[in-house]
């Protein structure tokens, strides 16, 4: 039986810290090297619950998104809404979810600037809390990039 993701990841960074550590001289090359074992060791504990927390994130820009459409003049905006509004994914991939996360992050964006010219508090604390809550899920979670390989 093949170990999980995140046994294999863990395992890594053990391992990294244990046997290479050690036979650096430098501690610039030791600091680099401990540096990518904590980033893998955070990634272990963190990858399960990435697409999940992805697919929340969504879900709530896109609720708050569907919510403000009324209060949005430009059109532009609303057809942007309404894409992804009847956008279906093609599979649950991170990467699939990410994509359409960067997406609906960029609508949200700009829903919020035209939200505070307008001065509506109410819309606004909600994207603050979605904001402050999505900032929550992504701080290990942007990190497992790093752990890609390009093939």
């Amino acid at each position: 039986m093949k170990p999980d993701i995140n046994t294999a990841l863990m395992f890594c960074a053990q391992e990294i810290g244990t046997l290479f550590l050690p036979l650096l001289e430098k501690s610039y090359d030791q600091s680099r090297l401990g540096s990518w074992a904590g980033l893998m060791l955070l990634s272990s504990l963190q990858i399960d619950g990435a697409a999940d927390n992805l697919n929340k994130q969504n879900k709530m820009m896109l609720e708050w998104l569907k919510k403000n459409k009324t209060s949005i003049q430009s059109k532009t905006l609303i057809q942007k809404i309404e894409e992804c509004e009847s956008l279906k994914l093609p599979d649950i991939k991170i990467s699939t979810l990410d994509n359409f996360n960067q997406k609906l992050r960029q609508i949200f964006v700009e829903v919020q600037e035209v939200l505070e010219e307008s001065k509506d508090l109410e819309y606004l604390k909600e994207s603050w809390i979605i904001l402050r809550e999505m900032h929550g899920h992504r701080k290990v979670s942007h990190m497992l990039d790093l752990l890609k390989s390009d093939s």
